[in-house]
C-alpha cells in the first residue's frame, strides 16, 4: 500500500477530488494549511506576524491506496493541481507497512474499503 499526501492549492481541490472519486479512490482526508518555503505564489501570499512569515493557505489531501493505484492516483492530482505557478504543491509518496480498520479488524488492502 501507499499513502499520498499532496499539498495543493486550495482553488483547485474540487477538482481534485472530483477526480479521484471518478479515478476510484474511495478514501480521503483534506485539512486546511498554512504552507511557509520557497514555492509560494509571490501573487497569492499572506503575511503572518504569528509565524513571522509569508505564508500560503493550501490544502493537504492524504490517501492510502493500493500499490497498483498509486500511479494513477499521482497522475490524476498532477494534471487536477497544475497551474504553471509557483506553489503548485508537491506529492509524497510513502509506503505503508499495514493498515487496520478499528470496526472490523480487517487488515491490509482489505481495511481501506
Amino acid at each position: 500500500m501507499k499513502e499520498l499526501k499532496a499539498y495543493i492549492r486550495i482553488s483547485r481541490i474540487d477538482e481534485v477530488v472530483r477526480a479521484l472519486k471518478k479515478a476510484g479512490a474511495a478514501n480521503m482526508n483534506i485539512i486546511h494549511v498554512q504552507a511557509l518555503g520557497g514555492e509560494i505564489d509571490p501573487k497569492d501570499f499572506k503575511l503572518s506576524f504569528e509565524l513571522v512569515s509569508e505564508y500560503a493557505e493550501v490544502v493537504k489531501l492524504e490517501l492510502v491506496c493500493s500499490d497498483a493505484d498509486a500511479p494513477k492516483f499521482v497522475k490524476v492530482i498532477k494534471e487536477n493541481s497544475h497551474t504553471g505557478r509557483p506553489g503548485d504543491g508537491i506529492i509524497f509518496i510513502t509506503r505503508v507497512e499495514n493498515a487496520v480498520k478499528i470496526r472490523t479488524g480487517e487488515n491490509g488492502e482489505g481495511a481501506l474499503a
